[in-house]
């Protein structure tokens, strides 16, 4: 069972001074505060570099700036996840006993088109060239979410405002100010119902970790294990009619731990209302209670911000969540430390849930 002994972290946010390989740098650099890095393998992921630049030399930059002459690429919004699942396999098979890990991206350097055009490719091809965006779909998800439980759309509200208190107490979250329900309220309508400070932002920033077969970890200080994981392609919510994400519900199907029961829960927030989905759809709750049970959970959800104030990175995002379970789970996340967290899940998501990479973790084998 492969474990994760340390992480790196550029901050994220709009970062007009570095490039993509000057963010990998500043992980590793960040990385190494914690540990030596002497990996065999590096697994990349990466969507901005050649649509920026059009080519894909960031993986021969990144070999050059880490030493090691093998990376694997991969490009989607839940890239990062799923090289993550990808290093623990390489690991567990015994081909490696040390993998790295990378999720960069530089998204301010993309046009709006060309970030829309990303956002919508886990769409149907149909919706999508009709003009669907993201924004559109979960607003129509939300607005069908409202109707059949008959909630009203400011209930929502609650749910970026909590992602902002935990923002600040986090130093490489983009938004580390507090907001309320009111100012979310009077906020401009991207797509209704959902306004603009209920929106994660695309930005830039790069996560990294470190990864050790299970005889590795035994001599380092609290290693976490990432103790089970899936990914899951599957029909769109909206392509059933439910709010209920399909491919959460078949990837938990395949996952033994009990994950209703984790202490800390990284959920795919890229609007408010994605928190309610993913929740109701890993069954911690029935159908239509999401919000009441996010609130009585809230301080263990998201607990550095989620994607609404960390800001939305797409190859970083799974990694950086698995990075706050592991401080959450090494009793070193500070200020937003949840007493007694030994256990914690994390879910990625492309577009409305297309794909779904979810992954356990925990400080026990």
């Amino acid at each position: 069972m492969a474990a994760i002994i340390a992480a790196g972290m550029a901050r994220f946010g709009d970062r007009w001074d570095k490039d993509e390989a000057a963010l990998v740098k500043e992980d590793l650099e960040d990385l190494k505060n914690v540990s030596s890095i002497n990996a065999e393998e590096v697994f990349l992921a990466n969507i901005s570099y050649p649509l920026i630049r059009k080519n894909q030399s960031l993986q021969k930059s990144v070999s050059e700036l880490t030493g090691i002459p093998i990376v694997h690429s991969f490009s989607e919004e839940c890239g990062g996840s799923i090289a993550l699942q990808q290093a623990a396999e390489a690991i567990d098979s015994g081909r490696i006993r040390k993998a790295l890990v990378i999720g960069v991206d530089k998204m301010s350097d993309l046009t709006s088109s060309e970030i829309g055009y990303i956002s919508a490719l886990s769409l149907r091809e149909e919706w999508q060239n009709r003009g669907l965006t993201l924004a559109a779909a979960y607003a129509l998800l939300e607005n069908l979410y409202l109707e059949k439980y008959s909630k009203k759309s400011d209930e929502m509200h609650a749910l970026p405002v909590s992602a902002h208190e935990h923002g600040s107490r986090n130093k490489n979250a983009q938004f580390q100010n507090m907001i309320s329900a009111e100012q979310v309220a009077q906020s401009a309508l991207t797509a209704e119902p959902i306004r603009q400070l209920e929106c994660a932002d695309w930005c830039d920033g790069a996560a990294a970790l470190l990864l050790v077969s299970n005889k590795e970890a035994e001599s380092h200080d609290k290693p976490v294990y990432l103790k089970e994981h899936a990914q899951i392609t599957a029909a769109s919510a909206l392509e059933k009619g439910e709010t209920l994400i399909p491919a959460i519900q078949k990837a938990i199907g395949n996952i033994k731990t009990a994950v209703q029961e984790a202490d800390i829960f990284e959920l795919h927030d890229i609007f408010s209302f994605g928190e309610v989905m993913c929740i109701e759809s890993l069954g911690c709750c029935n159908p239509g209670e999401g919000l009441q049970w996010i609130e009585k959970n809230k301080k263990r959800i998201n607990t550095g911000g989620g994607l609404k104030a960390c800001g939305y990175v797409p190859s970083a995002n799974g990694l950086r969540q698995a990075a706050e379970i592991m401080l959450q789970l090494k009793n070193s996340a500070g200020e937003r430390q949840v007493k007694n967290a030994k256990s914690g899940i994390s879910v990625n998501l492309n577009g409305t849930g297309e794909k779904a990479a979810i992954n356990v973790f925990s400080v026990e084998k």
